[in-house]
């Protein structure tokens, strides 16, 4: 845009739009053959091959450039170990397999940034859903749990919420995601279970509400599904996907009262029987208030909730409230 209106010269866009290299590795050539990682003792340089070269005889060698590269880390002043997982370690040891790798430059504020991708390779699921499985229900504001037996009944509830994941900066978001994804792993691990969360390739699903979809788009959200499953492959535990469709008000109008439950937890203990392939049939009380047309009609479960949620809605902006529905 600001080219177009004769704002920034032609070099200063080239410069802009040129900033990042990227560069995929090849097994064939153990690692990446055009930019390539060496260790030389405890330091690790980067050595770039560029599109020049230089003849020696009936070779011909491309010049290359070699630059050192920072790998960062922060051992303890007190015992020298590093707190989470130790980055720069697993590249030296990564390096060593011969296996491909990623290597990706950007250049910012007159800076150069090396961002390296590496394969991990996935460990035994040690925990699977055998002994039940925790329902994640995920919110701008954090993380509702609910645990339920492999008979789809369920078992307790937890609410990891922190207010500042909405507000705080990214960095300090980061922070907070990476510590509210490891108390959820944990509980997982404690209870030896595994985790059912909201499939992201659902977030365009028209049988979402606009407010799910919008909330399915955040930063937060986003993170926190794919930290979850990240870190819950890395630990062994089995993860299992669903579709999030009326989770809210399926566990709004069946288990909320019931369990004494908050609107999330109830959700999230839909998305755990929803990890069974449990249905989710309406109860009685619920099919009364539906049209008569729709009752007789032989349709599927979720088209019942569909219609239920519409009716819902409607009662509610009349000012009825259902008697199935908590305040």
């Amino acid at each position: 845009m600001k080219r177009c209106k004769g704002q920034i010269s032609q070099d200063e866009y080239r410069a802009n739009r040129d900033n990042r290299l990227l560069s995929r590795g090849d097994i064939t050539k153990k690692g990446n053959p055009n930019t390539r990682l060496v260790t030389e003792g405890e330091k690790v340089y980067l050595i770039i091959n560029t599109e020049q070269y230089e003849t020696r005889g009936k070779v011909k060698r491309y010049i290359q450039l070699k630059t050192k590269v920072y790998l960062p880390w922060k051992p303890s002043k007190k015992t020298g170990a590093v707190n989470g997982r130790n980055y720069r370690q697993m590249v030296l040891d990564y390096l060593t397999t011969g296996q491909p790798y990623q290597i990706e430059l950007i250049r910012k504020n007159g800076h150069y940034y090396c961002r390296i991708t590496l394969e991990e390779t996935e460990p035994f699921k040690a925990i699977t859903s055998n002994q039940g499985i925790i329902g994640i229900d995920t919110n701008p504001d954090g993380l509702a749990l609910t645990l339920i037996t492999s008979d789809g009944n369920f078992k307790k509830s937890w609410w990891l919420g922190n207010g500042e994941l909405i507000n705080s900066r990214t960095k300090r978001r980061r922070n907070l995601i990476g510590e509210t994804v490891k108390a959820a792993i944990k509980i997982a691990q404690n209870e030896n279970v595994a985790i059912a969360i909201e499939n992201l390739k659902f977030k365009d699903n028209r049988d979402l509400k606009p407010k799910v979809s919008r909330k399915t788009h955040q930063f937060t959200y986003t993170r926190l599904l794919q930290g979850i499953e990240r870190e819950a492959i890395r630990q062994g535990i089995e993860v299992i996907k669903v579709n999030p469709a009326y989770t809210t008000i399926i566990g709004r109008c069946k288990y909320q009262k019931q369990y004494g439950l908050s609107a999330h937890q109830s959700a999230a203990l839909v998305i755990g029987r929803r990890g069974y392939s449990y249905p989710e049939k309406l109860p009685q009380a619920i099919r009364g208030i539906l049209p008569q047309e729709i009752r007789e009609k032989n349709k599927h479960h979720w088209s019942q909730w569909h219609v239920a949620n519409k009716t819902i809605n409607k009662l509610r902006k009349a000012g009825e409230k259902p008697a199935f529905l908590v305040a």
